[in-house]
């Protein structure tokens, strides 16, 4: 039960951190949190740890945990790894994924195919909240499954952190404006074709697929922030 409620405290807060509930530079009050998710003081303490080693959350001698407080060059050397690292990832996923898990990601593909059609009904053709919130799952899983293929265990390990240190971003990207329609369908598309890449066991192609994706995210994302000004230069 206790490694349960951890578990609950942790998918909570990492929500209000995804929904900018909680603002970069904001102090993390343990018993406070606790009144809040309606659970006791240990798991939230132990989710608040979890943060810690994600990169999420950082302790500051004598004052506590706070929500990491992120910068422009932060983002730019995340993005620069994650360019190197998930390439290769690709490339070997490429010669390991299964059927399963190919499956797997044609089924997130539908699902943002299906987000990018209700998209298509609003007058903005923006995302809202909800559909926001349900793309960046989306996004995460099929890294992850993506990854998971490559079947190298470090490669795995320190992907998947670079992964969990680019969302700690995730408040500055709180704006559901960010995924507009065409960007939605774009991504959708482009996922699409990594799957018959991967189907095909095109290794280079796999690779070369994912450098590009890297480098058009951190474009539009960078372009964002600089827009709305909501990211630091130091």
């Amino acid at each position: 039960m206790k490694e349960t409620l951890a578990r609950r405290a942790y998918d909570q807060l990492r929500l209000k951190l995804a929904r900018g509930e909680l603002a970069p530079g904001s102090r993390l009050v343990n018993r406070t949190l606790a009144g809040e998710l309606g659970i006791s003081f240990t798991p939230v303490r132990e989710a608040i740890n979890q943060l810690a080693s994600e990169g999420l959350v950082e302790y500051v001698r004598g004052g506590g945990a706070f929500v990491r407080r992120l910068d422009r060059r932060s983002l730019v050397e995340l993005y620069d790894l994650r360019e190197q690292l998930e390439p290769f990832a690709a490339a070997r996923a490429a010669s390991h994924i299964t059927e399963d898990e190919i499956a797997e990601l044609q089924e997130i593909c539908d699902d943002s195919h299906e987000i990018a059609d209700s998209m298509r009904e609003n007058e903005t053709q923006v995302a809202n909240e909800e559909l926001a919130l349900r793309w960046v799952a989306n996004e995460e899983r099929f890294h992850h499954v993506l990854i998971d293929a490559s079947r190298n265990r470090w490669l795995t390990k320190i992907a998947k952190d670079l992964l969990l240190a680019t969302q700690a971003f995730g408040p500055l990207l709180a704006d559901p404006a960010l995924l507009t329609l065409g960007a939605a369908a774009s991504t959708w598309k482009g996922h699409s074709a990594l799957v018959r890449l991967l189907h095909r066991r095109d290794a280079d192609g796999a690779r070369d697929w994912m450098i590009e994706h890297i480098r058009i995210g951190r474009a539009y994302v960078l372009e964002h922030l600089k827009r709305t000004n909501r990211l630091a230069t130091s």
